[in-house]
């Protein structure tokens, strides 16, 4: 196996950039597998020296805090929502049982029944 140092990797994706990779791969005699994973690399910023510059530790630093931070606000909100969803669902299921129980009561009234109908009111 073949490797390559920073400057001949850099070189051969400008060559790449300005020819296309295959035909630079050809004229550079290497795998043009191997020429089209440094474009893509540089493009992404993770070939070293080519491209876009590589994050330093300050800015992962940073980027770090920042994540962190909207993901303490995602978790509140995410708790907002899931209190109020519990606080709708009980309020949901208290009307529909008080709906029954009106209900039931009225049933012995709708259809000419005498008396109670053995339900107690609540």
């Amino acid at each position: 196996m073949r490797t390559y140092d920073a400057d001949f990797k850099i070189e051969a994706v400008k060559l790449a950039n300005e020819i296309g990779a295959t035909k630079a791969a050809k004229e550079l005699n290497m795998p043009s597998g191997t020429l089209d994973t440094w474009v893509y690399k540089a493009k992404n910023g993770t070939l070293a020296g080519v491209g876009t510059p590589q994050k330093t530790a300050i800015s992962l630093a940073e980027e770090n805090k920042r994540l962190k931070q909207e993901n303490r606000e995602l978790k509140r909100a995410n708790d907002i929502l899931s209190k109020a969803a519990a606080f709708f669902a009980h309020n949901i299921r208290s009307n529909a049982n008080t709906k029954r129980i009106r209900f039931a009561f009225a049933l012995p009234q709708r259809f000419g029944a005498k008396g109670s109908s053995g339900l107690s009111k609540v």
